[in-house]
């Protein structure tokens, strides 16, 4: 970024040599210069245009990004499963149920929750 270590380490120069503050008072000048280094952060992920930042992205691996591909993910339901995502569904052999074998990767159904719960009972089931 170029501004993060100039901001934190000079601005504890600034005020020990040259206001020549202790330690307490460095301190809650460093906690206000690390809440501003995070919004400053904060503002240039909100301003990015992710979508253009992944299809270039694509295009520099070589693998320039369907039109049709991306009109299907705008046109997916909310809840449905992502054609993008890089979590799979467990195989319908692999000990899931019969619900995981409709979920397969390219079906327009909605993700089914039940292959991917927790291994852990709930504080309902546990009681």
């Amino acid at each position: 970024m170029g501004f993060e270590l100039p901001l934190s380490v000079g601005s504890i120069a600034l005020f020990v040599f040259v206001f020549g503050l202790g330690l307490v008072p460095v301190f809650w000048v460093q906690a206000a210069v690390s809440a501003l280094e995070a919004l400053v952060v904060w503002a240039i992920v909100q301003r990015s245009d992710w979508d253009a930042l992944a299809r270039e992205a694509q295009e520099r691996q070589g693998q320039p990004a369907r039109a049709e591909d991306e009109a299907a993910e705008e046109r997916r339901p909310p809840g449905a499963c992502s054609e993008i995502s890089l979590q799979e569904a467990p195989a319908a052999g692999a000990g899931a149920g019969p619900a995981a074998a409709g979920s397969a990767k390219g079906s327009d159904s909605t993700c089914d929750p039940e292959p991917f719960s927790s291994p852990w009972p709930s504080t309902a089931e546990a009681a």
